[in-house]
C-alpha cells in the first residue's frame, strides 16, 4: 500500500506485525481499515483495493513448496532406479559376452575333454554373431567382417590373418573336405 508521506501524520498509521505461519495476512474484516479511514479521510483517496490484497499467504505457498519438492524428489528417485536397472542390466549382458567369448577363446581349449562337433559350431556360431554386430553393409565392412569371421572360428592357429589364403584356395578348390581339415 502506498501513502504519501506528506498526507499521513505520525501516529495515524501502525505496523502490525504477524507471525511467519499466520495464514491470513489481511484481516476477514475490514472495520481497522474503516476506522483509520474514518480518523483521516485523505487516505481513502490514496488507498486502492487491489493493494489491500495481499499475495497468497505462506502457509499455502509453503504448502504448494512441498507439494513440488515432493513430486520431484519422488520423480528423481524413480529416475535413479530406473537408471540402476538399466546399468544392472548392462552388466548382465556384458558379464554374459564375457562368459560366452572366453568359453569360444583359446583359452577354452586348455581342457582335455574332447569337443563335439555341434559344440564347435555353437562356438563358431557365437564368435561370429559377436564379429558381425554394428557392421554396415558397406563392401570394405563385409570384407573386414569375412577376415574377421576366420580369425574368429579357429583360436588356436596363431596366425590368423593367414586363413582368409587357405579359404580362398579351399574354395576354389572346391574340396568335399570342410575348411577345418585344411
Amino acid at each position: 500500500m502506498t501513502v504519501s508521506s506528506a498526507k499521513c501524520k505520525r501516529g495515524n498509521l501502525s505496523i502490525k506485525l504477524l507471525p511467519i505461519d499466520a495464514c491470513r495476512v489481511v484481516p476477514q474484516d475490514l472495520s481497522e481499515l474503516n476506522h483509520l479511514v474514518a480518523r483521516n479521510p485523505e487516505l481513502s483517496q490514496e488507498l486502492c483495493l487491489a493493494e489491500l490484497v495481499s499475495p497468497p499467504p505462506r502457509c499455502e505457498k509453503h504448502a504448494a513448496a512441498v507439494t513440488l519438492q515432493k513430486v520431484y524428489k519422488s520423480y528423481r528417485t524413480r529416475r535413479n532406479l530406473a537408471d540402476c536397472a538399466v546399468v544392472v542390466e548392462e552388466l548382465w549382458w556384458k558379464a554374459l559376452d564375457f562368459a560366452s567369448l572366453k568359453r569360444s577363446s583359446i583359452s577354452f581349449f586348455n581342457n582335455d575333454k574332447p569337443e563335439t562337433a555341434v559344440s564347435r559350431w555353437a562356438r563358431a556360431r557365437t564368435r561370429a554373431a559377436k564379429v558381425g554386430k554394428g557392421l554396415s553393409k558397406s563392401d570394405k565392412a563385409q570384407k573386414l567382417a569375412l577376415r574377421h569371421w576366420l580369425e574368429a572360428i579357429d583360436p588356436r592357429h596363431r596366425y590368423g590373418h593367414n586363413l582368409p589364403f587357405y579359404y580362398d584356395v579351399w574354395f576354389k578348390n572346391e574340396s568335399t573336405q570342410p575348411f577345418f581339415y585344411w
